[in-house]
């Protein structure tokens, strides 16, 4: 995510009664031989806009290529599981188009058990509210609309 969308993350934490900011990744890999798995933590961001650091946890998945916001969501499954943490309730915090693709694959990944929220924070890459008036909101939107279609239809969670 953005900058921007962590401020605001970090501002919807403070008002929401939560009780832990969850900044999930997955590691990349850039394709440069010379360098090794980077880990892209929202967790310092989190704690830079202001939530407490004892509020705060990063969990990260292996690195993965594809289906990454799935494993994401398979992570923060495991991680309150390994805690014990039987939430009843998640909001996922994603930026734009993105959201509704964001909290299908939450539902999928954490089932029945937890209701699952989403936050979209707005795009500020383009104007939301016409997107169809720059290059970047129809690629935006068309890409999150034809992913949102292929995990509704064809995306099979990996047992």
């Amino acid at each position: 995510m953005p900058v921007y969308a962590y401020r605001e993350a970090a501002a919807q934490f403070r008002r929401g009664g939560y009780q832990k900011a969850i900044a999930a990744t997955t590691l990349q890999y850039d394709g440069d031989l010379s360098d090794d798995l980077q880990e892209h933590s929202g967790a310092e961001k989190l704690i830079r806009f202001g939530l407490p650091a004892d509020m705060v946890v990063m969990v990260s998945s292996p690195q993965i290529h594809k289906d990454r916001t799935f494993h994401a969501a398979m992570t923060v499954k495991d991680w309150l599981q390994h805690e014990g943490l039987t939430s009843a309730s998640i909001d996922v915090v994603t930026v734009g188009a993105h959201a509704r693709r964001s909290r299908l694959l939450y539902e999928k990944a954490f089932g029945d058990a937890v209701k699952v929220g989403v936050i979209s924070i707005p795009d500020r890459r383009f104007d939301p509210d016409h997107w169809w008036r720059s290059s970047e909101g129809v690629r935006s939107v068309v890409d999150e609309f034809v992913a949102y279609l292929y995990v509704r239809t064809v995306f099979l969670a990996p047992d």
